[in-house]
């Protein structure tokens, strides 16, 4: 639906463009003379000729009253450019008969006899008409082309992009309006004499249709904005309101009413202010009446140019100051600041916008009455030797008007901004000292305290929410103060990754409808560093009622960025040192695993030397010796290549090194005296463990075993080894007697040993036995692909 609704706005915004050129190629085809006339009570009079025309000829009899056109004797009316300015039917009904004739007779190329009333009697003037220079053309219509195809240009990128929006379907028939009647009205008036007499007529009918049609449209879009008012909902009231102007126009353009035009476009005109003006006043959001302020700068800049160049000039001087162009020109402000706010295109900019246009006009009235007092004041001076004259004055005045400048728009500036109370803060001096409180933060928690400190002082909301997130990704709330303590909000962490610089809680793509009312116009700032999301921070609405503006939205991305880069850091810190913590741990763990394994055995090994020094001279017992001494060696040296094949970090550290290793040790520990099986399960023989994993394993394994050879009398053992993506899984079951697993301390220094090295790898050990029913030892721990680094 949506497709089709775009398909028909843009079918019909081309018309216009069809009429304009149209207008065009009838004006390039018409006749050109360069005269141009006035409308006086006894008739038509030449009022001016262009140099170098068809028409100089003429250039003479300039203030004379021409009495006829070839055949046709003119009447007051029948040569002016509108036939607005035409009240009375039998002058429109001449006038109407004359514009047929031209058309028909007057022709580029073709004699043109103009009887001059002059003061010798009547006189005849031939002319021949060329064709209309493409140059007049522009110049006389160019600006009102330009101003209605550009209104509809902007109501096509409305309803284009909102043609869902009631407020942007009444926009876009308004601005509609508005470009028939700038293109049609700038065709026909733009003719010399004659003018197509069919396109003529069309342009007319539809110059006055849409006429009529404006101020019921501006007046319906004001109905339905910013909010759709009760009364626009009623289909009887919209059907009486669009039947109006269509009577207006039927009798309008015989001059059966002349003023039923102007009262239906002053009523139109008169009741849409006044609806606008009432939502302003009843509208209880903050974003409706800024939207309506975005309506009233457009308006007003109009207003103030036309009111500087057309209607003080004329009450003063009797003339305009610089014509129509200059004040159409600004016409265009209307349909752009609905645009903007039916949008909400630098909604929150309004403010900045309307001060500095207010500044900028107060400066310029200030500077210019300061230096016009001042040329009429230097000129009146009269001294014995000088008298300054016109030049002296213009040129003083001109460099005190440029020295006065600054000081008056910024003096007109503050006081602006002490008039309508706007915040008032430096944002390079609050970032600085933002910056250097951040520096002494020591952790993330006092960071975020710091910056919404500066945040409250600045903007003061009615509350701030912050949230972190953690390592693992989880979303904590850091803080919250005013209204955000009092209202249990959900964290808006997962945001984070889809905005990267602040933005105003109406913009989200969020429903706005979950968030409290005093928060709609907050703004939402999210923490980024190294590009990685650490957070947000959540602006309730400003306690001035105004909203955040694009420099607000610029300080506080600053702001963001330095509490990001604070968190960040800190975080930095406390990584480092916490590695710092685990490499003395891992160098207690070696020193402690050299100490009790194999320094143990190198102990044991000098004593049983020493032993055997003493008992040589004693044959078998000195043989006894050396060969105990023997085992431990081996044993020792055996436990010192697991230790360096653990932690040799070009060793593979893959699953299935470890479970070779597994099965050597078992076969070496239980001999040939024990039937061992080995059970098998890998998913991923690709799963790395750590150093620390690999020799806990293999220590849990050799204690296991050892006490089966030394408590257990089985004769039976069974491994068992299931490895899954993320779980490792290590059984060791044997068939011997058993003992009363509910009694730890029956089972003896080994086992608590094995417990113990289950701890430190975060391992879940069970231990199930029964007197005469075996052991098994179940050891899980989950497990990675990636190893982490080797050991020091």
């Amino acid at each position: 639906m949506p497709s089709q609704n775009r398909a028909f706005y843009a079918i019909l915004g081309v018309l216009p463009f069809i009429l304009c050129l149209g207008g065009i190629a009838a004006l390039l085809s018409g006749p050109y003379t360069g005269l141009s006339f006035s409308h006086e009570v006894d008739g038509c009079h030449l009022s001016s000729v262009t140099d170098s025309s068809p028409g100089a000829a003429l250039k003479q009899y300039i203030g004379h009253r021409v009495v006829s056109l070839n055949d046709f004797t003119l009447e007051g009316h029948d040569l002016v450019e509108d036939f607005d300015y035409i009240p009375d039917r039998d002058s429109l009904a001449h006038w109407w008969r004359a514009q047929g004739y031209f058309s028909v007779t007057v022709k580029p190329g073709e004699p043109l006899t103009v009887v001059i009333e002059s003061d010798n009697g009547f006189e005849k003037v031939d002319i021949i008409p060329e064709t209309m220079p493409a140059e007049r053309i522009f110049s006389a219509a160019g600006m009102m082309f330009f101003i209605g195809l550009f209104s509809l240009f902007v109501g096509l990128c409305v309803v284009l992009r909102k043609p869902g929006d009631e407020r942007a379907q009444r926009f876009f028939f308004m601005v509609f309006s508005v470009a028939l009647i700038f293109v049609t009205f700038g065709s026909y008036t733009s003719r010399d004499i004659a003018f197509a007499f069919s396109v003529f007529t069309l342009f007319r009918i539809i110059n006055v249709f849409a006429f009529s049609y404006f101020p019921v449209l501006f007046l319906h879009f004001c109905l339905v904005f910013p909010r759709k008012k009760q009364i626009a909902g009623k289909r009887n009231f919209i059907t009486i309101l669009y039947l109006i102007p269509l009577a207006v126009s039927i009798i309008y353009q015989p001059r059966l009413s002349y003023l039923s035009l102007n009262l239906l476009l002053l009523s139109g005109l008169l009741l849409g202010v006044a609806s606008i003006v009432n939502s302003y006043f009843t509208s209880k959001s903050k974003l409706e009446k800024y939207q309506i302020r975005w309506i009233i700068w457009g308006v007003g800049i109009f207003v103030a140019i036309f009111h500087v160049t057309t209607i003080l000039p004329v009450i003063f001087n009797g003339h305009r100051l610089f014509g129509d162009r200059v004040p159409s020109l600004f016409f265009i402000f209307i349909p752009l600041s609905m645009a903007f706010a039916i949008t909400k295109y630098h909604i929150l900019d309004i403010d900045s916008i309307f001060d500095t246009t207010l500044v900028y006009f107060l400066t310029i009235g200030t500077v210019s009455i300061l230096d016009f007092g001042i040329m009429a004041g230097i000129t009146h001076i009269r001294f014995s030797t000088f008298t300054p004259g016109e030049p002296f004055a213009a040129l003083l005045a001109l460099w005190l008007a440029v020295l006065a400048y600054v000081p008056v728009r910024n003096s007109i500036h503050s006081l602006i901004r002490r008039l309508f109370k706007r915040d008032n803060y430096d944002p390079q001096e609050t970032t600085m000292r933002l910056g250097t409180s951040l520096l002494k933060a020591h952790d993330v928690d006092s960071s975020v305290a710091i910056a919404i400190d500066a945040l409250e002082s600045t903007f003061y909301p009615l509350g701030i929410q912050a949230y972190i997130i953690s390592d693992d990704n989880t979303c904590i709330k850091s803080l919250s103060r005013g209204m955000a303590d009092e209202c249990g909000f959900t964290d808006m962490c997962s945001s984070v990754r889809r905005y990267d610089r602040p933005q105003p809680v109406y913009q989200l793509s969020e429903n706005i409808d979950t968030f409290p009312v005093s928060c709609r116009e907050g703004v939402f700032v999210p923490l980024h560093a190294a590009e990685r999301p650490i957070g947000y921070f959540l602006l309730w609405n400003k306690k001035s009622g105004m909203l955040y503006n694009s420099g607000d939205l610029r300080f506080l991305n600053t702001v963001a960025n330095q509490t990001a880069l604070a968190i960040e850091s800190i975080r930095s810190k406390e990584e480092i040192a916490m590695q710092e913590r685990e490499r003395l741990k891992e160098r207690e763990r070696i020193s402690r695993e050299i100490h009790d394994g194999i320094g143990s055995t190198f102990s044991n090994s000098i004593m049983l030397a020493e032993l055997a020094g003493r008992d040589r001279e004693h044959g078998n017992a000195g043989v006894n010796r050396l060969a105990q001494l023997t085992v431990l060696l081996e044993k020792g040296l055996g436990d010192l290549r697991d230790f360096i094949w653990t932690v040799e970090p070009n060793e593979d550290t893959r699953i299935g090194s470890l479970l070779t290793l597994i099965g050597e040790r078992s076969t070496q520990i239980l001999g040939e005296r024990y039937k061992i099986k080995f059970e098998t399960s890998i998913d991923d023989g690709d799963v790395s463990l750590t150093p620390m994993i690999r020799l806990n394993t293999i220590r849990i394994l050799q204690e296991s075993l050892t006490n089966i050879v030394k408590h257990s009398q089985a004769t039976e053992v069974t491994l068992k080894i299931d490895v899954e993506t993320s779980l490792f899984s290590m059984a060791i079951v044997d068939n011997g007697c058993g003992f009363d697993s509910e009694n730890v301390k029956s089972a003896g220094y080994g086992l608590r040993n094995i417990r113990k090295r289950c701890e430190e790898m975060n391992a879940e050990c069970t231990i199930i036995s029964e007197i005469s029913r075996g052991t098994q030892i179940r050891v899980e721990f989950p497990v990675q692909r990636t190893a982490s680094e080797p050991l020091s």
